[in-house]
């Protein structure tokens, strides 16, 4: 709970209590008053007059509890609506952020194919290869890596020297 709902609780609870208070003295000085001019003849429209004053003043405090009850509900609702905004807008992030995430996971698996052929490829050609010669016409000779030279290094040492 922030200091702002805590805030809220208390003044909430404040203001009940004090519109307790007030209408426990008002009824209190009214039965007072009408104690004290219960012989007078004019003791009931007096009465009357103060059950109006009371309602009056009821009735204000009940049009100032709305009006601050109306505030607070505005304020909530204003929360609410940027929240759902800022919900929406991080929706629309992670959408994108999935997309590109996608993306880059089938461009991966891709060159991760193209490099299993090519390691298939070099794999085969490490293994057997044919080359066609007058001696060998149609039959074709195997040959092992020291056989084959490229740029006058036996093929495979290239990758030993470089590394």
């Amino acid at each position: 709970m922030n200091k702002d709902e805590k805030k809220s609780k208390y003044c909430k609870k404040d203001l009940i209590i004090l519109a307790l208070i007030f209408i426990i003295v008002i009824l209190f000085l009214v039965i007072i008053w009408a104690m004290a001019t219960k012989s007078n003849e004019q003791f009931y429209a007096e009465f009357s007059f103060a059950a109006t004053i009371s309602s009056i003043i009821l009735s204000i405090i009940a049009i100032g509890m709305s009006i601050a009850g109306s505030a607070r509900m505005e304020l909530i609702y204003n929360r609410a609506e940027n929240e759902v905004v800022e919900i929406t807008n991080v929706r629309k992030d992670i959408k994108t952020l999935i997309g590109k995430i996608t993306k880059k996971i089938d461009a991966i698996k891709s060159d991760t194919d193209q490099i299993r052929s090519c390691v298939i490829a070099i794999n085969d050609t490490n293994k057997y290869v044919i080359t066609e010669t007058p001696e060998n016409s149609g039959k074709g000779k195997i040959l092992n890596n020291e056989d084959i030279e490229i740029q006058g290094k036996p093929f495979g040492t290239e990758r030993q020297e470089g590394e």
